[in-house]
Protein backbone atom coordinates (compact mmCIF):
# COMPACT_ATOMS: atom_id res chain seq x y z
CA UNK A 1 0.00 0.00 0.00
CA UNK A 2 1.46 3.63 -0.94
CA UNK A 3 1.58 5.63 1.41
CA UNK A 4 0.55 9.75 2.08
CA UNK A 5 3.62 10.81 2.30
CA UNK A 6 5.09 9.10 -1.06
CA UNK A 7 2.31 10.46 -2.86
CA UNK A 8 3.05 13.73 -1.30
CA UNK A 9 6.45 13.14 -2.64
CA UNK A 10 5.71 12.23 -6.15
CA UNK A 11 3.30 15.41 -6.42
CA UNK A 12 5.90 17.57 -5.78
CA UNK A 13 8.29 16.54 -8.04
CA UNK A 14 5.61 16.79 -10.87
CA UNK A 15 4.89 19.98 -10.29
CA UNK A 16 8.95 20.62 -9.98
CA UNK A 17 9.59 19.25 -13.44
CA UNK A 18 6.44 20.69 -15.13
CA UNK A 19 7.79 24.00 -13.52
CA UNK A 20 11.58 23.68 -15.09
CA UNK A 21 9.84 22.60 -18.75
CA UNK A 22 7.81 25.74 -18.60
CA UNK A 23 11.30 27.78 -17.35
CA UNK A 24 13.26 26.00 -20.30
CA UNK A 25 10.54 26.90 -23.06
CA UNK A 26 10.20 30.60 -21.74
CA UNK A 27 6.65 29.98 -21.43
CA UNK A 28 4.45 31.98 -19.01
CA UNK A 29 0.94 33.62 -18.34
CA UNK A 30 -0.34 36.56 -20.43
CA UNK A 31 -1.59 39.50 -19.36
CA UNK A 32 -3.65 42.84 -20.35
CA UNK A 33 -2.88 45.79 -18.25
CA UNK A 34 -3.88 49.34 -18.17
CA UNK A 35 -1.05 51.72 -18.40
CA UNK A 36 -2.51 54.18 -16.47
CA UNK A 37 -2.98 52.17 -13.47
CA UNK A 38 0.81 52.25 -13.07
CA UNK A 39 1.21 55.33 -12.77
CA UNK A 40 1.13 58.71 -14.57
CA UNK A 41 0.98 59.33 -18.04
CA UNK A 42 4.53 59.56 -19.26
CA UNK A 43 7.63 57.65 -21.06
CA UNK A 44 8.67 57.00 -17.33
CA UNK A 45 5.70 54.95 -16.28
CA UNK A 46 5.76 53.40 -19.67
CA UNK A 47 9.51 52.34 -19.47
CA UNK A 48 8.75 50.83 -16.72
CA UNK A 49 6.12 48.36 -17.48
CA UNK A 50 8.34 47.55 -20.18
CA UNK A 51 10.83 46.55 -17.36
CA UNK A 52 9.10 44.76 -14.64
CA UNK A 53 7.04 42.53 -17.50
CA UNK A 54 10.27 41.77 -19.88
CA UNK A 55 10.42 39.97 -23.04
CA UNK A 56 9.15 36.62 -21.87
CA UNK A 57 5.52 36.78 -22.43
CA UNK A 58 2.78 38.45 -23.83
CA UNK A 59 1.61 41.52 -22.63
CA UNK A 60 -1.49 43.09 -24.14
CA UNK A 61 -1.18 46.93 -23.06
CA UNK A 62 -3.91 49.57 -23.24
CA UNK A 63 -2.78 52.94 -23.41
CA UNK A 64 -5.79 54.90 -22.06
CA UNK A 65 -6.45 57.72 -20.12
CA UNK A 66 -5.72 60.89 -23.11
CA UNK A 67 -2.51 62.45 -23.75
CA UNK A 68 0.80 60.62 -22.79
CA UNK A 69 4.07 62.41 -22.64
CA UNK A 70 7.28 61.21 -24.45
CA UNK A 71 9.46 63.15 -22.74
CA UNK A 72 11.74 59.72 -23.27
CA UNK A 73 12.45 57.60 -25.87
CA UNK A 74 10.15 54.23 -25.90
CA UNK A 75 10.26 51.01 -27.13
CA UNK A 76 8.02 48.00 -27.12
CA UNK A 77 9.66 44.63 -27.33
CA UNK A 78 8.18 42.48 -29.75
CA UNK A 79 6.09 40.25 -26.81
CA UNK A 80 4.36 43.97 -26.38
CA UNK A 81 0.77 44.47 -27.87
CA UNK A 82 0.29 47.82 -27.99
CA UNK A 83 -3.77 48.62 -27.81
CA UNK A 84 -4.13 52.63 -27.99
CA UNK A 85 -8.20 53.60 -26.97
CA UNK A 86 -10.22 56.37 -28.63
CA UNK A 87 -8.96 59.67 -27.36
CA UNK A 88 -5.32 58.72 -25.88
CA UNK A 89 -2.34 59.02 -27.99
CA UNK A 90 1.35 59.45 -27.41
CA UNK A 91 2.81 62.97 -27.72
CA UNK A 92 6.06 62.85 -28.65
CA UNK A 93 9.01 65.39 -27.50
CA UNK A 94 11.97 66.79 -29.87
CA UNK A 95 14.10 64.49 -31.07
CA UNK A 96 12.52 61.24 -29.12
CA UNK A 97 11.15 58.06 -30.42
CA UNK A 98 8.51 55.78 -29.66
CA UNK A 99 9.37 52.50 -31.22
CA UNK A 100 6.91 49.90 -31.97
CA UNK A 101 8.27 46.44 -32.79
CA UNK A 102 4.90 43.73 -31.66
CA UNK A 103 1.34 43.99 -32.71
CA UNK A 104 -0.49 47.32 -32.92
CA UNK A 105 -4.10 48.03 -31.79
CA UNK A 106 -6.26 51.33 -33.15
CA UNK A 107 -9.34 52.53 -34.34
CA UNK A 108 -9.87 55.46 -36.87
CA UNK A 109 -8.40 58.45 -34.97
CA UNK A 110 -5.30 60.07 -34.10
CA UNK A 111 -2.33 58.08 -31.99
CA UNK A 112 0.74 59.78 -32.33
CA UNK A 113 1.70 63.56 -32.07
CA UNK A 114 4.50 66.03 -31.16
CA UNK A 115 7.75 67.23 -33.03
CA UNK A 116 9.35 63.84 -32.18
CA UNK A 117 9.06 60.26 -33.98
CA UNK A 118 7.67 56.89 -34.20
CA UNK A 119 9.07 53.69 -35.75
CA UNK A 120 9.43 50.16 -35.70
CA UNK A 121 8.18 47.00 -37.55
CA UNK A 122 5.06 47.11 -35.78
CA UNK A 123 2.27 44.13 -37.17
CA UNK A 124 -1.23 45.54 -38.07
CA UNK A 125 -3.23 44.73 -41.13
CA UNK A 126 -2.67 48.58 -42.84
CA UNK A 127 -1.55 51.61 -41.82
CA UNK A 128 -4.24 54.14 -41.53
CA UNK A 129 -3.68 58.02 -41.96
CA UNK A 130 -6.06 58.85 -38.84
CA UNK A 131 -3.23 57.37 -36.51
CA UNK A 132 -0.67 61.09 -38.19
CA UNK A 133 1.94 61.19 -40.87
CA UNK A 134 3.11 58.15 -42.37
CA UNK A 135 6.34 60.24 -42.18
CA UNK A 136 6.99 61.14 -39.33
CA UNK A 137 5.49 58.10 -37.05
CA UNK A 138 6.29 54.94 -39.88
CA UNK A 139 5.87 52.41 -37.22
CA UNK A 140 5.07 49.86 -40.57
CA UNK A 141 3.38 49.54 -43.54
CA UNK A 142 0.96 46.71 -42.53
CA UNK A 143 0.58 43.34 -44.09
CA UNK A 144 -1.72 44.65 -46.57
CA UNK A 145 1.05 46.64 -48.26
CA UNK A 146 3.39 44.61 -47.59
CA UNK A 147 2.09 40.92 -48.86
CA UNK A 148 -1.22 41.92 -51.98
CA UNK A 149 1.74 42.65 -54.75
CA UNK A 150 2.54 40.36 -57.52
CA UNK A 151 4.88 37.45 -56.29
CA UNK A 152 6.30 36.60 -59.72
CA UNK A 153 10.66 36.97 -59.58
CA UNK A 154 9.35 38.72 -63.00
CA UNK A 155 7.77 41.37 -61.29
CA UNK A 156 9.83 43.92 -60.57
CA UNK A 157 8.94 47.74 -59.04
CA UNK A 158 7.46 49.72 -62.14
CA UNK A 159 4.77 52.17 -62.31
CA UNK A 160 2.32 52.75 -59.41
CA UNK A 161 -1.48 52.93 -59.41
CA UNK A 162 -3.76 53.27 -56.72
CA UNK A 163 -6.52 50.49 -55.30
CA UNK A 164 -9.28 51.37 -53.13
CA UNK A 165 -9.39 48.52 -50.51
CA UNK A 166 -12.37 48.98 -47.76
CA UNK A 167 -12.60 52.70 -48.48
CA UNK A 168 -8.40 53.16 -48.02
CA UNK A 169 -6.41 53.28 -50.74
CA UNK A 170 -3.21 51.99 -51.13
CA UNK A 171 -0.47 51.62 -53.54
CA UNK A 172 0.34 48.77 -56.34
CA UNK A 173 3.80 48.41 -58.53
CA UNK A 174 4.06 46.62 -61.29
CA UNK A 175 6.61 46.25 -63.55
CA UNK A 176 7.10 48.54 -66.65
CA UNK A 177 8.07 45.42 -68.93
CA UNK A 178 4.22 43.67 -68.47
CA UNK A 179 0.57 45.34 -69.73
CA UNK A 180 -2.31 44.43 -66.96
CA UNK A 181 -6.06 44.38 -67.71
CA UNK A 182 -9.24 44.25 -65.73
CA UNK A 183 -11.50 41.35 -66.54
CA UNK A 184 -15.26 41.44 -65.71
CA UNK A 185 -14.17 40.17 -62.78
CA UNK A 186 -12.72 42.76 -61.15
CA UNK A 187 -9.19 41.22 -61.05
CA UNK A 188 -6.20 42.48 -62.78
CA UNK A 189 -4.66 39.88 -65.32
CA UNK A 190 -1.17 40.19 -66.78
CA UNK A 191 -0.31 39.96 -70.60
CA UNK A 192 2.57 40.24 -72.59
CA UNK A 193 1.21 42.64 -74.90
CA UNK A 194 -0.99 45.07 -75.61
CA UNK A 195 -5.10 44.17 -74.71
CA UNK A 196 -6.83 46.33 -76.55
CA UNK A 197 -7.67 43.71 -79.29
CA UNK A 198 -8.77 41.31 -76.00
CA UNK A 199 -10.94 44.44 -74.48
CA UNK A 200 -12.88 44.75 -77.74
CA UNK A 201 -13.86 41.48 -78.20
CA UNK A 202 -15.18 40.95 -74.69
CA UNK A 203 -18.57 40.74 -73.33
CA UNK A 204 -20.11 42.02 -70.59
CA UNK A 205 -19.42 45.76 -68.67
CA UNK A 206 -15.47 45.82 -69.99
CA UNK A 207 -17.21 45.64 -73.40
CA UNK A 208 -19.69 48.56 -72.87
CA UNK A 209 -16.86 50.82 -71.83
CA UNK A 210 -15.18 49.73 -74.88
CA UNK A 211 -18.06 50.27 -77.22
CA UNK A 212 -19.04 53.83 -75.55
CA UNK A 213 -15.11 55.15 -76.74
CA UNK A 214 -15.13 53.39 -80.00
CA UNK A 215 -18.59 55.06 -80.79
CA UNK A 216 -17.45 58.27 -80.53
CA UNK A 217 -16.17 60.44 -83.49
CA UNK A 218 -14.01 63.37 -84.58
CA UNK A 219 -16.20 65.12 -87.25
CA UNK A 220 -14.92 66.54 -90.31
CA UNK A 221 -16.12 70.28 -89.70
CA UNK A 222 -16.27 72.96 -92.49
CA UNK A 223 -13.74 73.04 -95.53
CA UNK A 224 -12.16 70.00 -93.92
CA UNK A 225 -12.01 66.73 -94.38
CA UNK A 226 -11.22 63.36 -92.66
CA UNK A 227 -11.92 62.34 -88.98
CA UNK A 228 -14.13 59.15 -88.12
CA UNK A 229 -14.42 56.93 -85.22
CA UNK A 230 -11.55 56.28 -82.33
CA UNK A 231 -11.29 52.82 -82.87
CA UNK A 232 -8.15 53.97 -84.76
CA UNK A 233 -5.74 56.99 -85.23
CA UNK A 234 -7.64 59.46 -87.75
CA UNK A 235 -6.88 62.63 -89.54
CA UNK A 236 -8.00 65.87 -90.57
CA UNK A 237 -7.39 68.15 -93.83
CA UNK A 238 -8.25 70.61 -95.90
CA UNK A 239 -10.59 70.22 -98.55
CA UNK A 240 -9.74 71.81 -101.31
CA UNK A 241 -12.51 70.94 -103.24
CA UNK A 242 -14.49 73.07 -100.79
CA UNK A 243 -16.66 75.32 -102.99
CA UNK A 244 -18.11 77.94 -99.63
CA UNK A 245 -16.70 81.56 -100.66
CA UNK A 246 -15.77 82.08 -96.94
CA UNK A 247 -12.31 79.76 -97.75
CA UNK A 248 -9.65 79.71 -99.37
CA UNK A 249 -9.67 77.59 -102.90
CA UNK A 250 -7.11 76.31 -105.25
CA UNK A 251 -8.33 78.74 -108.29
CA UNK A 252 -11.48 81.23 -107.95
CA UNK A 253 -12.23 82.67 -104.92
CA UNK A 254 -14.23 85.64 -103.75
CA UNK A 255 -14.14 87.32 -100.56
CA UNK A 256 -16.98 89.64 -98.92
CA UNK A 257 -13.53 91.15 -97.37
CA UNK A 258 -9.81 90.52 -97.39
CA UNK A 259 -7.96 91.52 -94.49
CA UNK A 260 -3.92 91.14 -95.36
CA UNK A 261 -2.07 91.63 -92.16
CA UNK A 262 0.83 90.73 -90.52
CA UNK A 263 -0.18 89.62 -86.87
CA UNK A 264 3.34 89.14 -85.15
CA UNK A 265 4.24 92.65 -86.12
CA UNK A 266 2.70 95.26 -84.19
CA UNK A 267 3.74 98.65 -83.60
CA UNK A 268 3.40 100.42 -80.23
CA UNK A 269 0.40 101.03 -78.04
CA UNK A 270 -1.96 103.66 -79.62
CA UNK A 271 -4.28 103.76 -76.02
CA UNK A 272 -3.63 105.98 -72.96
CA UNK A 273 -3.77 104.27 -69.56
CA UNK A 274 -5.69 101.23 -71.27
CA UNK A 275 -5.77 99.23 -67.77
CA UNK A 276 -7.59 101.88 -66.72
CA UNK A 277 -5.52 102.71 -63.16
CA UNK A 278 -7.55 106.03 -63.39
CA UNK A 279 -9.96 107.66 -65.43
CA UNK A 280 -6.87 109.48 -67.19
CA UNK A 281 -7.50 109.38 -70.61
CA UNK A 282 -10.73 108.77 -71.42
CA UNK A 283 -14.52 109.77 -71.11
CA UNK A 284 -17.44 108.00 -69.98
CA UNK A 285 -21.40 108.58 -70.80
CA UNK A 286 -24.63 106.95 -69.85
CA UNK A 287 -24.41 104.28 -67.26
CA UNK A 288 -21.08 103.66 -67.58
CA UNK A 289 -18.72 104.04 -65.16
CA UNK A 290 -15.78 103.63 -63.31
CA UNK A 291 -14.47 101.77 -60.22
CA UNK A 292 -11.81 102.66 -58.61
CA UNK A 293 -11.22 99.66 -56.33
CA UNK A 294 -11.22 97.26 -59.03
CA UNK A 295 -9.75 99.67 -61.73
CA UNK A 296 -12.29 98.85 -64.08
CA UNK A 297 -15.26 100.02 -66.15
CA UNK A 298 -18.50 98.81 -65.33
CA UNK A 299 -21.92 98.93 -66.19
CA UNK A 300 -25.31 98.00 -64.15
CA UNK A 301 -28.20 95.45 -65.63
CA UNK A 302 -30.16 97.25 -67.91
CA UNK A 303 -28.13 100.15 -69.02
CA UNK A 304 -26.03 101.32 -72.15
CA UNK A 305 -22.64 103.32 -71.85
CA UNK A 306 -20.23 104.68 -73.95
CA UNK A 307 -16.61 105.01 -73.44
CA UNK A 308 -14.13 106.72 -75.33
CA UNK A 309 -10.80 108.29 -75.64
CA UNK A 310 -10.15 112.11 -74.51
CA UNK A 311 -8.22 112.47 -77.15
CA UNK A 312 -8.05 111.43 -80.79
CA UNK A 313 -6.16 108.39 -81.10
CA UNK A 314 -3.07 108.32 -83.95
CA UNK A 315 -4.99 105.83 -86.59
CA UNK A 316 -4.37 105.88 -90.39
CA UNK A 317 -6.17 105.18 -93.11
CA UNK A 318 -5.31 101.59 -95.03
CA UNK A 319 -3.70 100.42 -92.04
CA UNK A 320 -5.18 97.11 -89.95
CA UNK A 321 -4.71 97.95 -86.17
CA UNK A 322 -5.23 94.67 -83.48
CA UNK A 323 -8.07 95.37 -80.84
CA UNK A 324 -8.29 93.22 -77.91
CA UNK A 325 -10.23 94.01 -74.17
CA UNK A 326 -11.18 91.67 -71.36
CA UNK A 327 -15.04 91.52 -70.86
CA UNK A 328 -16.25 90.30 -67.33
CA UNK A 329 -18.83 87.28 -67.45
CA UNK A 330 -21.94 89.29 -66.92
CA UNK A 331 -24.42 89.41 -70.16
CA UNK A 332 -23.36 92.79 -71.44
CA UNK A 333 -22.26 93.01 -75.11
CA UNK A 334 -19.55 95.78 -76.40
CA UNK A 335 -19.98 97.11 -79.75
CA UNK A 336 -16.10 98.52 -80.60
CA UNK A 337 -16.36 100.84 -83.41
CA UNK A 338 -12.63 102.94 -84.93
CA UNK A 339 -11.90 103.99 -88.41
CA UNK A 340 -14.98 103.29 -90.05
CA UNK A 341 -15.44 99.37 -88.53
CA UNK A 342 -17.12 97.91 -86.05
CA UNK A 343 -16.72 94.85 -83.65
CA UNK A 344 -19.44 93.12 -81.50
CA UNK A 345 -18.02 91.00 -78.61
CA UNK A 346 -20.28 89.08 -75.37
CA UNK A 347 -17.72 86.93 -74.97
CA UNK A 348 -15.95 86.38 -71.67
CA UNK A 349 -12.26 86.99 -70.95
CA UNK A 350 -10.17 88.63 -73.84
CA UNK A 351 -11.44 89.10 -77.05
CA UNK A 352 -9.44 90.25 -79.59
CA UNK A 353 -10.23 91.79 -83.36
CA UNK A 354 -8.49 92.95 -86.49
CA UNK A 355 -9.73 95.99 -87.60
CA UNK A 356 -9.21 97.46 -91.21
CA UNK A 357 -9.17 101.57 -90.68
CA UNK A 358 -11.56 102.67 -93.87
CA UNK A 359 -11.57 106.50 -92.22
CA UNK A 360 -9.33 108.04 -90.34
CA UNK A 361 -11.12 110.54 -89.00
CA UNK A 362 -12.86 108.29 -86.90
CA UNK A 363 -12.49 108.05 -83.10
CA UNK A 364 -12.34 104.85 -81.16
CA UNK A 365 -15.94 104.58 -79.57
CA UNK A 366 -16.78 101.47 -77.18
CA UNK A 367 -20.65 101.12 -76.12
CA UNK A 368 -21.53 99.03 -73.47
CA UNK A 369 -24.78 97.38 -73.61
CA UNK A 370 -25.73 95.64 -70.34
CA UNK A 371 -28.24 92.68 -70.65
CA UNK A 372 -29.90 90.88 -67.36
CA UNK A 373 -27.06 91.16 -65.26
CA UNK A 374 -23.73 93.52 -64.72
CA UNK A 375 -20.91 93.24 -66.48
CA UNK A 376 -17.23 94.95 -66.88
CA UNK A 377 -14.55 95.17 -69.06
CA UNK A 378 -10.58 96.03 -68.55
CA UNK A 379 -7.06 96.29 -70.65
CA UNK A 380 -8.59 97.41 -73.69
CA UNK A 381 -5.24 97.86 -76.59
CA UNK A 382 -4.60 98.87 -79.73
CA UNK A 383 -1.31 98.27 -82.06
CA UNK A 384 -1.36 98.78 -85.93
CA UNK A 385 -0.51 95.67 -87.80
CA UNK A 386 3.22 96.44 -89.20
CA UNK A 387 2.99 94.28 -92.22
CA UNK A 388 1.37 92.31 -94.72
CA UNK A 389 1.67 91.92 -98.44
CA UNK A 390 -0.43 90.75 -101.53
CA UNK A 391 1.46 90.21 -104.52
CA UNK A 392 -1.03 89.75 -107.55
CA UNK A 393 0.77 88.06 -110.84
CA UNK A 394 -2.03 88.54 -113.28
CA UNK A 395 -5.64 90.28 -113.11
CA UNK A 396 -6.90 91.56 -109.87
CA UNK A 397 -10.63 92.55 -109.97
CA UNK A 398 -12.30 95.03 -106.91
CA UNK A 399 -15.69 95.74 -107.04
CA UNK A 400 -15.69 97.58 -104.19
CA UNK A 401 -13.73 100.01 -102.27
CA UNK A 402 -9.37 99.18 -102.15
CA UNK A 403 -7.75 100.62 -98.74
CA UNK A 404 -4.28 100.83 -98.52
CA UNK A 405 -1.75 102.48 -96.60
CA UNK A 406 1.33 101.80 -98.49
CA UNK A 407 1.80 100.66 -102.44
CA UNK A 408 0.43 97.86 -104.08
CA UNK A 409 2.68 96.20 -106.68
CA UNK A 410 0.92 94.67 -109.57
CA UNK A 411 2.59 92.90 -112.44
CA UNK A 412 -0.76 92.17 -114.06
CA UNK A 413 -2.25 93.68 -117.83
CA UNK A 414 -4.80 95.34 -116.26
CA UNK A 415 -6.36 96.66 -112.51
CA UNK A 416 -9.85 96.93 -112.30
CA UNK A 417 -11.17 98.83 -109.44
CA UNK A 418 -14.32 100.50 -108.87
CA UNK A 419 -13.62 102.89 -107.11
CA UNK A 420 -9.98 103.88 -105.23
CA UNK A 421 -8.88 104.96 -102.22
CA UNK A 422 -5.05 104.92 -101.72
CA UNK A 423 -1.73 106.64 -101.04
CA UNK A 424 0.05 104.76 -104.23
CA UNK A 425 -1.23 102.06 -106.84
CA UNK A 426 1.63 101.52 -108.90
CA UNK A 427 1.07 99.29 -112.13
CA UNK A 428 3.85 97.74 -113.69
CA UNK A 429 2.31 96.65 -117.03
CA UNK A 430 4.78 95.45 -119.88
CA UNK A 431 1.88 97.16 -122.11
CA UNK A 432 1.80 100.17 -119.95
CA UNK A 433 -2.00 100.12 -119.89
CA UNK A 434 -3.51 102.72 -118.24
CA UNK A 435 -5.43 102.09 -113.81
CA UNK A 436 -8.79 101.74 -115.00
CA UNK A 437 -11.65 103.03 -112.64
Amino acid sequence: MRTAKWIASLAAGAIVAVSAVADNLNIKPGAEILASSYGDKTSGTLNSIITAWGSNRWVRLVVDGGAWSVTNSVTFPTNFVVNVLPGSYFNISTTKVVTVNGPFEAGFYNCFQGSGTAAGSADFMYRLTEWGSSVNYNIGTGRIEANVGMTNANHTAGTNFAKSVASRIYTLTYPTNVSYFANDSGYLLPAATNQFSTLNTATGSIQTQVSAITNRTITAGTALSGGGNLSANRTLSLNLAYTDARYYQKYTNIFDELVVADRDLLGSELTTNGTFANTNGWVFSGSATYNSTSKRVEITSGNTGTVIPSTDLAIEFGKVYEISIYKGTGAATNVISLGGSSWTTTGSGTNTWYCPCRNESTNLVIQFNAGASSDWFDNISIKACTNGSAFVTKDLFVGGDLYVSGKIYLGSTNVYIQAVSTTNVLVHSDTSDDLLQ
